[in-house]
């Protein structure tokens, strides 16, 4: 799995879409793609590593954020791995990083393709600090992988790639959670205004029921 010498990332192209700025220059998007080349040959494999690396680093308050991979296992408060489960989850990671390398030559693209991912973890209660948490074990895994090619240079696009890749999803996650919690107080307050209105009609309607009781004494 590891990398000789002979693999040498080329100059970059010119990306193809212009007038959305991802904050990457043309030669880091060349190597992010290039470099990506290598590591979906065996997708699964690294991205099992970098999870472990990463759940290793986490403590339990963090595993038990991913109940359906780390199940506590009888009253004792043990964790076990489901494996299927980690496995389909590690897929969904990956693959998601893979779209997003395939559209850097389209920014629009990407950034419509980030804004549904940030959608999709908030709609699974993905908390937005957890995101950023996953950086030190994908450099890590990439730095076993690609070895000798993973270059300083290599690793800060990478970087600058998945913060990109963060921050876009992070802000989604925060402007929808907002959105939302604005219309809950909207409702809420709709709501309390309709009770308000019901006990307002109701009480005028019991005086004039008392009225009309007092003026036939």
């Amino acid at each position: 799995m590891g990398c000789g010498n002979s693999r040498k990332l080329p100059p970059a192209p010119e990306t193809c879409e212009k007038g959305v700025d991802l904050g990457l220059s043309d030669r880091q998007i060349q190597m992010v793609k290039d470099s990506w080349s290598l590591i979906q040959v065996d997708m699964l494999a690294i991205g099992l590593d970098i999870f472990s690396i990463f759940f290793k680093r986490e403590d339990n308050e963090t595993l038990r954020l991913f109940p359906k991979v780390i199940q506590n296992e009888g009253n004792g408060g043990s964790m076990k791995i489901h494996e299927g489960n980690l496995q389909y989850h590690v897929m969904l990671v990956m693959k998601g990083i893979g779209k997003a390398v395939e559209n850097l030559d389209y920014p629009s693209s990407l950034i419509s393709y980030l804004n549904y991912l940030g959608r999709r973890h908030l709609q699974h209660n993905v908390k937005p600090y957890l995101l950023e948490c996953l950086w030190p074990a994908i450099d890590e895994g990439f730095a076993s992988v690609l070895t000798d090619v993973y270059t300083e240079e290599l690793r800060t696009a990478w970087k600058m790639f998945i913060d990109m890749m963060v921050t876009r999803m992070q802000s989604v996650m925060t402007e929808s959670r907002d959105v939302t919690s604005q219309q809950n107080v909207v409702k809420s307050f709709q709501k309390s205004s309709s009770l308000s209105q019901d006990n307002s009609e109701q009480t005028q309607n019991g005086q004039v029921k008392r009225s009309n009781g007092s003026s036939k004494h």
